[in-house]
């Protein structure tokens, strides 16, 4: 701070008459004492100098004893002195000269010495987010003089911010706070804890699902600031008939609309996701006329049937590719033209879902010559083993799908059992006013669709006899059977 000449805060005046200093009648010494330093470092070593001045020669250097009221045995010499406690002194200087005494006091300001130890010491080692943590520092030079704890720099990694010496975060994890001044630091460490699950979030891996596929449920719970916490749940669907989970893992085994919740297992939170439509199978497609394997000399004919739906309801039903309309209740009905000869109808029905069903039968149209009938003018010819080889390579295929699928009935079986009473309460008077009620005591239907075959085979071997001994394989052949029917007060 440089050297700083204080004044005297008191000075004693002394009077006297040729006394060799040159001083006159009425002339008044008071004590000066100028220090070195000002404000002063504990420790550390200070100069100072003392004079009485107000003479007319000029400043009388003198020497003092010097004392201080804020620390004992105040460590001194003629031009030098020590303080060992940081503070503001209040320095008092005595001294004698011709037989007078002067005193004067001098502020004088000694700070700490250098940092010595430095502690930083945290309120706690846990805090939960967003909750203050409290922390203290002391900066101690040797003597025991503390620095303010403002003047070392204070870090915490990651990074948080510190407000009145309090340290917080909305981020769970582990943080260092490092506090360094001079050449000391002092690292401590804490933990912030997540909250109290406030929100929580349910989603699917996937929810385009198919009958007997698994979707994984995902269950996150957040604390206030958005935090992932750790949390039990609960899991389920509705309905929950024919739906397996195992943890977190939910497979449908039956169709239809379903709803998947989650739950808190210790408090209110809840979410949902859904419906899911679970929808594999086509539209159950029946096929009232033509009948399989249908016979007729007509060119045209309507056929109709039935598409019905559950989960769905039905998009689309078509015969060889034309649309037929609709209704309300399933039935459709689509104009057919027969070509002279064997004719495939294709009927294909599908459900809002995509899934189709198909039909296929055949129908026989024209005039045919009855069977065991000739037509004349006949043709006789001769073939050899050769020929009947060239016959074997072109029946090869003889079959297809649709020829087979066509020749299969549609319900393959079908019953029903009724039972009808009537009452005429007017007992045939008046032409009567009959009432008829029936019940039904059970319907059963059972369908095959969607037949198909890898191949054909055909061998044909001429016997002696004068007969063909001929087999036909039909290969890998595979179908979807489907059934339906109700019993009184019992649906299937």
């Amino acid at each position: 701070m440089g050297r700083a000449l204080l004044a005297v805060a008191l000075g004693l005046g002394v009077f006297g008459c040729e006394n060799g200093l040159g001083l006159g009648k009425g002339n008044v010494l008071r004590l000066e004492v100028e220090l070195a330093e000002n404000p002063a470092v504990a420790g550390a070593e200070s100069g100072y100098t003392a004079s009485l001045v107000g003479g007319g020669d000029g400043p009388i250097a003198v020497e003092v004893d010097l004392s201080s009221d804020i620390e004992l045995n105040l460590d001194h010499d003629d031009d030098s002195l020590v303080a060992f406690l940081a503070g503001t002194h209040g320095l008092t200087a005595r001294t004698r000269f011709e037989k007078s005494s002067y005193e004067t006091t001098v502020e004088w300001v000694v700070g700490p010495g250098a940092a010595h130890t430095l502690d930083l010491v945290l309120e706690d080692a846990a805090t939960p987010v967003g909750q203050p943590l409290g922390m203290e520092l002391e900066i101690l030079d040797l003597w025991g003089n503390a620095h303010p704890p403002e003047v070392a720099t204070i870090t915490v990694e990651p990074e948080a911010p510190i407000l009145d010496w309090k340290v917080s975060s909305t981020v769970p994890g582990l943080y260092t706070v490092t506090a360094a001044f001079e050449l000391l630091e002092d690292t401590e460490q804490f933990v912030v804890l997540s909250g109290t699950p406030v929100t929580m979030e349910l989603t699917l891996s996937d929810m385009d699902l198919e009958l007997h596929e698994t979707t994984v449920a995902d269950v996150v719970f957040y604390d206030l600031y958005g935090n992932v916490v750790e949390s039990e749940w609960l899991l389920w669907t509705d309905p929950a008939d024919d739906v397996t989970i195992r943890h977190n893992l939910i497979t449908f085994d039956a169709e239809g609309n379903f709803m998947v919740y989650a739950a808190s297992a210790d408090s209110a939170l809840m979410d949902a996701v859904g419906p899911l439509h679970i929808d594999s199978t086509g539209p159950e497609l029946g096929v009232v006329h033509p009948p399989r394997g249908h016979r007729t000399t007509d060119s045209s004919d309507t056929a109709t049937g039935t598409a019905v739906d559950e989960w769905s309801g039905v998009s689309e039903v078509s015969v060889n590719g034309e649309i037929c309309p609709v209704d309300e209740l399933g039935s459709w009905e689509c104009p057919v033209t027969y070509d002279f000869g064997m004719n495939l109808l294709q009927t294909e029905a599908t459900d809002g879902d995509g899934n189709p069903t198909t039909d296929t039968r055949a129908a026989l149209s024209g005039s045919f010559t009855p069977y065991g009938d000739g037509v004349d003018p006949g043709i006789m010819a001769r073939v050899n083993e050769s020929g009947f080889d060239v016959l074997e390579d072109m029946a090869s295929g003889f079959i297809d799908t649709s020829t087979i699928a066509g020749a299969i009935p549609s319900p393959v079986f079908y019953d029903i059992s009724q039972w009808q009473e009537c009452f005429d309460p007017c007992f045939g008077i008046w032409g009567g006013c009959e009432f008829c009620w029936t019940v039904t005591w059970y319907e059963i239907a059972f369908y095959l669709q969607n037949f198909s075959i890898s191949g054909t085979e055909l061998d044909i071997d001429p016997k002696a006899g004068g007969y063909l001994d001929t087999m036909a394989r039909i290969l890998n052949p595979y179908m979807d059977w489907s059934a339906s029917g109700s019993v009184v007060g019992i649906s299937y």
